[in-house]
């Protein structure tokens, strides 16, 4: 049996170094392919997998996700505002939902689902937290901040 338990630890952190690696090779890839350089289905793709994976690991790590899912949903957030035409939305609203409720953001996670089955009924987004700027901008070379003072300032017009 203790060979089969050094043997499962291997496995485990092979895992773990596969998925850093995938965290480290999306995050640079999303860097290059941003803003001018965004591919509309190669960059969202990217985003959506990188999301996923910050989620994986923070989810191995404890049983409570609680403010640690912020980058994967920042993420997801960034896919809705800049590809709102990406084939892979429905999955995207999906997953932030869970990812906001299981941060206890319950209310903005019910918007979300609401918006994900009746989208004219129940738009989202609406402003995005401060919080989210931030973790956005932490998030694989963000461009974020700058569409939202840019959306912002069209509004006021």
């Amino acid at each position: 049996l203790g060979a089969l338990d050094r043997e499962l630890d291997i496995e485990k952190k092979g895992l773990v170094d596969a998925r850093e690696e995938a965290i480290r090779k999306y995050e640079a890839f999303i860097a290059r392919y941003s803003g001018p350089n965004a591919h509309p289905e190669d960059t969202p793709d990217a985003m959506f997998r990188l999301a996923a994976l910050y989620e994986e690991k923070v989810r191995a790590d404890a049983d409570d996700p609680g403010d640690r899912l912020e980058p994967a949903i920042a993420l997801y957030k960034r896919i809705i505002h800049e590809f709102p035409k990406y084939r892979e939305l429905a999955g995207v609203y999906y997953y932030l939902g869970h990812a906001l409720n299981d941060s206890n953001r319950l209310d903005e996670a019910q918007q979300v689902w609401r918006s994900l089955v009746c989208h004219n009924d129940f738009p989202y987004p609406g402003e995005p937290d401060a919080k989210d700027l931030e973790e956005v901008g932490n998030a694989a070379g963000a461009h974020v901040p700058a569409m939202y003072r840019a959306r912002r300032a069209r509004a006021r017009r």
